[in-house]
């Protein structure tokens, strides 16, 4: 037997399996996990029905069979949802200012993508939306209804790269702060109960001058590290005036996430990574290196 007969006998016997599992019961369901505000795990998937269409005998046939196995079975990728409200002062601590809501859409898997969109605690109507797909970033405005489309980007460049969440690599927060604490960029502080929950307690301090330091505290879940808040305080020396003596400038910045799950990255997913603009949008394209050009207003 040659190895081209050897081989044509293993698809043979391949494209039988597909077509008994095709005619046979319908497989059981798989179950998928999501990751929900506090850390908890919640059922979120069903099963998927996967129909295998196999023609007649020819190798190349047959091969096609091969290849539409290896796609149906490949694993899914997924996006990372987030939602995260930031605002000056300690968290839990009310202060005048509203802060900002931002929800995040990121696909963990290349090629990159990723949505943006932030508004006002105070003001929900003042929208704004970034997004990224195929080296094209679109901006969306709602004050005045706009939206810029802009090509030319490199998939390696700043801008393909997803927005972190304060200085945490990666498009996947609880994996960046792992890598963080692998790589002894943070302290382990250790678990305690913050505001009525476990947390792990991960530290960074540093300073970028001789009267300027920083401390960034992230408060993970023990278990997977889900980000659950995020505290940022600047310490700033103001020199001595007349009649004045040296001071310091303290300023605090909380990030409190309230939502971190993973949903498939499917047609569903795809579309939570698209800006949706309301009619009458005003729409201008340009590319790297050339000046934005109006386009005609979105129906």
């Amino acid at each position: 037997m040659t190895p081209d007969d050897e081989y044509d006998r293993y698809l043979d016997d391949f494209g039988g399996r597909l077509r008994s599992a095709a005619t046979g019961p319908p497989p059981r369901a798989r179950r998928r996990w999501v990751l929900g505000v506090g850390g908890t795990l919640t059922l979120a998937g069903a099963a998927t029905a996967i129909v295998l269409a196999i023609g007649g005998g020819a190798a190349g046939e047959r091969l096609d069979v091969v290849a539409e196995a290896r796609a149906a079975l490949a694993p899914r990728g997924k996006i990372l949802h987030l939602v995260a409200y930031g605002r000056l002062g300690p968290p839990g601590v009310r202060t005048i200012e509203g802060g900002t809501r931002n929800e995040r859409w990121i696909a963990v898997d290349r090629p990159r993508r990723w949505r943006e969109r932030s508004a006002g605690v105070r003001d929900p109507g003042n929208v704004f939306e970034r997004s990224y797909a195929r080296g094209v970033l679109r901006t969306y405005t709602a004050a005045d209804a706009r939206l810029e489309v802009r090509s030319g980007y490199s998939e390696a460049g700043a801008t393909a790269r997803p927005p972190a969440l304060v200085d945490i690599p990666g498009p996947d927060p609880a994996a960046g702060l792992q890598r963080l604490l692998a790589g002894g960029r943070v302290r382990d502080g250790g678990e305690l109960r913050v505001r009525g929950r476990d947390v792990r307690r991960l530290v960074v301090t540093s300073s970028t001058a001789a009267d300027r330091r920083q401390r960034i505290v992230y408060d993970v879940d023990p278990d997977t590290f889900a980000p659950v808040q995020v505290q940022i305080t600047n310490v700033a020396g103001l020199p001595a005036t007349s009649g004045r003596p040296p001071s310091q400038v303290r300023t605090v910045f909380s990030v409190v996430v309230t939502r971190y799950e993973t949903l498939p990255d499917d047609a569903a997913g795809a579309r939570l990574l698209r800006i949706a603009t309301p009619p009458g949008t005003t729409v201008r394209t340009s590319r790297v290196g050339t000046r934005p050009r109006p386009a005609p207003v979105a129906p």
